[in-house]
């Protein structure tokens, strides 16, 4: 479906620049080195919008969010729970998340799929995810 979505949207997948995942991260990083120090450290209000638009260089990915979002983009359409997660609560939100996956996922590989799959999806966000997670995790833990 990734794939497809990049096609149907005229974009090459051997251009990573053109990738609409790789521009939003981008700009995502642009917009954290724009924001204040306590946005920062303790993220949003619940609900608040980012002006991620703002630092979206390619003008159809950026036509694009704004009408996926109704003009008003939230952290959600990132497709990468690190940042959703940093700009929601900030930095303190995003150490406490890291660490709370490093206490509860025993098994290395599953931690580190989650890690790499957070990096390009919402994993942590999607409910039925998370709980796949936490069953395989339990599945893998050694038995007392």
């Amino acid at each position: 479906s990734f794939s497809f979505g990049q096609t149907d949207r005229g974009r090459s997948l051997t251009n990573l620049e053109a990738v609409d995942r790789f521009i939003l991260a981008k700009a995502s990083t642009d917009l954290a080195r724009d924001q204040s120090a306590a946005t920062t450290i303790f993220g949003r209000i619940p609900g608040e919008s980012i002006y991620l638009d703002k630092f979206i260089d390619d003008d159809s990915v950026r036509d694009y969010v704004l009408v996926e979002t109704d003009g008003i983009i939230y952290p959600r359409i990132l497709h990468n729970d690190f940042f959703r997660i940093y700009f929601n609560f900030g930095v303190l939100g995003l150490v406490i998340f890291m660490l709370s996956l490093i206490l509860h996922i025993k098994n290395r590989t599953l931690l580190y799929g989650v890690l790499i799959a957070s990096l390009f999806s919402s994993v942590v966000y999607v409910t039925p995810l998370i709980f796949i997670i936490y069953i395989i995790n339990l599945s893998m833990s050694p038995r007392k």
